[in-house]
């Protein structure tokens, strides 16, 4: 909230406050929550991945409404005026939480491993290591390969990627941590190199998918006369998660303990964002711009088809995650699962920085090979990896 109202200020150097205070903002809000959201139910509820599908769709309707309201505002009063109507609905949701925080379970207010005194110093050294290390290691990319940009795509995924890898290394070396704990971790690897899969290529709605939004595609359409801008786009996948979530979430609850398991969800979501990719390649091939642009339905369909395979995965993955978190490493988990949209996206634009000088359409088929392929494969260790969960709550139903 404090960051917004940085950002609402003209002044660059508070701008550049109010970027750093968001994303300390949302370094602390995301894994908690998370965390809150998944110690309400007991580890044999069934209700547990229909509750996280209630809980993101929560979060999406703020995706779908936030466009609508902060791009009114820019258009009348200027874009100061978005990011504090941001902060406005920041500060009535924190005064809901602190109303309402008597109604969640002493787990809520508990943290299992506290930082002790001793620790916080190592935190903050370990902290500003971690900075200059970043810096460093985009300077010396930079003089190794002459292009910043390079530098920075592959920083971007190296960042995430060791951060990602110390997360495991510290919960399968910690003494804190059950054998039976570290069973559960290693089922969990290939749900999370899926999960960096899925979002490699679905993370890229702001990038190639709006590029072709905006260069490729005619938004008339035609029986209402009705024009889709190219921002329009950003958010179908807010409302299709919002119309859809509920009804996803009925049917895992329905389907507890049948087909699709954990795995299988996890490799639909995979397969069906490989398909998307292969939408996608056959769409800039067909479709190159200028007066040959794709039909307004198009895009929205890759949308669709790419949303449908989030609700597979990413409301699914917060209750794996929560449920198969180490007990005292519980947040970190829930870092460690956030880390597979940074990992991706990191995937993505390292990718898309050594293959800029190929067509668009090329690109996409090799993603959408390499995706349907990880989906087969998880399709193939699904029985050992249910076999590594099997004693977990709801997973012992499968």
């Amino acid at each position: 909230m404090a960051g917004h109202v940085c950002l609402s200020i003209p002044v660059p150097a508070v701008s550049w406050l109010g970027i750093i205070l968001v994303a300390v903002g949302t370094g602390f809000i995301k894994p908690n929550l998370s965390t809150i959201v998944g110690g309400l139910y007991d580890d044999n509820d069934p209700r547990r991945d229909a509750g996280f599908q209630l809980f993101y769709m929560s979060i999406n309707v703020g995706s779908l409404a936030s466009p609508i309201v902060t791009g009114w505002l820019r258009g009348h009063y200027g874009y100061h005026a978005g990011f504090a109507s941001a902060a406005v609905g920041m500060g009535f949701a924190l005064a809901a939480f602190v109303y309402g925080r008597h109604r969640l379970s002493a787990f809520a207010f508990t943290v299992p491993n506290p930082i002790r005194p001793w620790e916080r110093r190592k935190l903050v050294i370990s902290a500003v290591a971690a900075i200059a290390g970043t810096a460093a290691l985009v300077t010396t990319l930079y003089y190794l390969t002459g292009s910043l940009l390079n530098a920075l795509s592959a920083t971007m995924l190296v960042v995430p990627a060791t951060a990602a890898l110390g997360y495991f290394m510290l919960m399968f070396r910690s003494p804190k941590v059950t054998s039976r704990e570290r069973t559960h971790l290693r089922a969990y690897i290939p749900l999370w190199i899926g999960a960096v899969l899925f979002f490699m290529i679905s993370e890229q709605a702001a990038g190639k998918m709006a590029t072709f939004a905006k260069e490729n595609t005619d938004g008339k359409i035609p029986v209402v006369g009705w024009v889709l801008s190219p921002e329009t786009y950003q958010s179908i996948n807010p409302a299709t998660i919002v119309v859809l979530a509920p009804l996803v979430g009925w049917l895992f609850t329905r389907r507890a303990g049948k087909f699709p398991s954990t795995i299988a969800k996890f490799a639909i979501a995979v397969l069906l964002v490989g398909l998307s990719a292969f939408i996608l390649g056959f769409g800039f091939q067909t479709w190159t711009g200028g007066k040959n642009l794709a039909p307004w339905w198009f895009l929205a369909a890759v949308f669709i088809v790419q949303t449908v395979g989030e609700l597979f995965l990413s409301p699914v993955g917060l209750s794996t995650t929560s449920a198969l978190a180490p007990k005292n490493f519980a947040s970190q988990a829930m870092s460690l699962w956030l880390l597979t949209t940074a990992t991706g996206q990191g995937l993505a634009g390292f990718i898309i920085s050594q293959t800029k000088d190929i067509p668009n359409s090329t690109y996409y088929y090799g993603l959408g090979a390499v995706t349907v392929a990880v989906a087969v494969i998880l399709f193939a260790v699904a029985p050992w990896t249910k076999r590594q969960m099997a004693d977990v709550g709801a997973f012992s139903r499968e």
